[in-house]
């Protein structure tokens, strides 16, 4: 079932701190590259309510069950 293994795939991605970390850092770059190409102020609005709706789906568009599992934040 490709739900199944997506939410598996989800839920082992975070068991990794390292890869957290990782990608933490590349997505701040990113976001901060964007800005400066954009030359636009940075803006800290809250997310569309569909985001996290949208978080979710594989690329046919069913839903998988993506529930973070726990782990220590920073």
């Amino acid at each position: 079932d490709p739900a199944a293994v997506m939410a598996a795939a989800f839920a082992h991605w975070f068991t990794s701190s390292e890869r957290r970390d990782i990608y933490y850092n590349a997505a701040c770059s990113d976001y901060l590259d964007a800005l400066d190409r954009s030359k636009r102020l940075a803006q800290y609005g809250a997310l569309p309510k569909e985001f996290l709706s949208n978080l979710c789906r594989l690329p046919d568009g069913r839903a998988y069950p993506c529930v973070m599992p726990p782990f220590s934040r920073r």
